[in-house]
């Protein structure tokens, strides 16, 4: 059985903007990430890992430049499709009455024109089963929502 290590992408410009990235391209990490980095080369120091899988999203795997390996890309462990809110500011998307209901009712909201949380769920528990079982440590950078809904998974609770 593996021992998986999920990894959440270190802080970002879109995040130092707070601006919701989602899959947007060129979104680099800020330079408080390239910090996060530094911090996470020392907290890993040691580690081994069987398996490095990375979302292909450029945040994540500038996450991963410090373990100097390259990792698997499966497109299963990629930021939530935010649809027409990917690049929009927080600050505006707070004030959208859908935005609130997203956040009381998670589960059973669409991202406008993008994806529902239970489908990023199932599309990461697929990405999941692309493990090999022999892998003892996998170590997956990915993001916050993919983190959230696997972790929610693994203790047997709803969305």
């Amino acid at each position: 059985m593996s021992r998986i290590f999920l990894l959440r992408h270190a802080h970002s410009q879109a995040n130092a903007k707070n601006i919701l990235a989602g899959r947007k391209p060129g979104i680099a990490l800020s330079d408080k990430g390239q910090q996060q980095i530094s911090l996470l080369a020392n907290r890993f120091e040691g580690a081994k890992f069987d398996k490095i899988i990375s979302s292909p999203i450029q945040r994540c795997l500038e996450t991963l430049a410090f373990l100097e390996a390259q990792p698997t890309i499966i497109e299963d462990f990629q930021e939530v499709d935010y649809g027409t809110w990917t690049g929009k500011r927080m600050s505006s998307l707070a004030r959208n009455k859908a935005w609130q209901e997203i956040h009381k009712h998670p589960a059973s909201v669409r991202f406008p024109q993008g994806e529902t949380l239970p489908e990023v769920q199932t599309r990461s528990l697929l990405g999941l089963s692309k493990i090999n079982p022999k892998s003892k440590n996998v170590l997956i950078a990915t993001h916050a929502d993919v983190v959230k809904v696997l972790i929610l998974h693994a203790l047997g609770n709803h969305l």
